[in-house]
């Protein structure tokens, strides 16, 4: 079961049992400047600060998109029947 952390901005789908999880950018044109750092970039800082401290490694595939993954996933596979065992 999915996990959903939602920002202000931004929204993470996060699988604490396979250690995957993707993150949802807004889109550009939503953004709101004002004066200092940017409604989205802001936004963006805490989503970043958060997930490290959830222990997830928020990383940028070569297509643009974001992906988390665990540090330590909670399943792994049995090593003698390759079935899934939660930890």
């Amino acid at each position: 079961m999915f996990t959903t952390v939602r920002y202000a901005c931004h929204i993470a789908y996060l699988d604490p049992f396979t250690g995957e999880g993707m993150l949802v950018l807004p889109q550009p044109r939503d953004d709101m400047h004002l004066s200092g750092p940017s409604l989205h970039a802001s936004d963006w800082e805490a989503v970043m600060s958060d997930l490290v401290a959830r222990g997830w490694h928020p990383s940028e595939s070569e297509t643009g998109e974001w992906w988390c993954a665990a540090r330590r996933p909670k399943v792994a596979r049995c090593s003698d029947c390759s079935a899934l065992i939660r930890s």
